[in-house]
């Protein structure tokens, strides 16, 4: 289990932002929360966003999490190329999906021993997060918590 920390809840004006953020690009949004990530991401821990896949990154041009991290952050995990996003899945389909991320190599040795705070956009089922959670932990992670915009 993954103590998460969720600023909103995913409905009305959040909703709506990140529709128009994320699905539809508008990657000047991304200012609007900047200065919240920045002041309340814990300072004592390695911060890891959630990568997206690279046929994402293809279609959106940029990760909405990272563009939102104006601070160090360790881009530790590498998105496996999936079928279909976490976006288009069911409840039962999202729970059941396999490990979708492996660990970046050459950050290995940045997580062993350390507290590290994943960064999402939405928490959902936590599938997303606790798949995370658990491969940092099987790198040799101390512990790991999240922080999502909506939830």
């Amino acid at each position: 289990m993954v103590n998460n920390y969720s600023f909103y809840p995913y409905e009305g004006v959040i909703k709506e932002y990140i529709d128009r953020y994320k699905f539809q690009g508008d990657y000047q949004l991304r200012h609007i929360f900047v200065n919240l990530m920045k002041k309340q991401l814990p300072q004592d821990c390695v911060i890891v966003p959630i990568p997206i896949s690279a046929e994402t990154m293809h279609k959106r041009h940029f990760n909405q999490v990272v563009g939102w991290l104006d601070l160090k952050f360790t881009p530790a995990l590498i998105a496996k190329p999936k079928a279909k996003s976490q976006f288009e899945k069911n409840r039962l389909e999202r729970l059941l999906t396999g490990q979708p991320f492996e660990i970046d190599a050459k950050y290995s040795t940045q997580i062993e021993a350390k507290d590290i705070c994943l960064v999402d956009d939405i928490y959902t089922t936590g599938a997303t997060v606790h798949h995370a959670a658990q491969l940092l932990k099987s790198a040799g992670a101390k512990t790991v918590r999240s922080i999502t915009l909506a939830r």
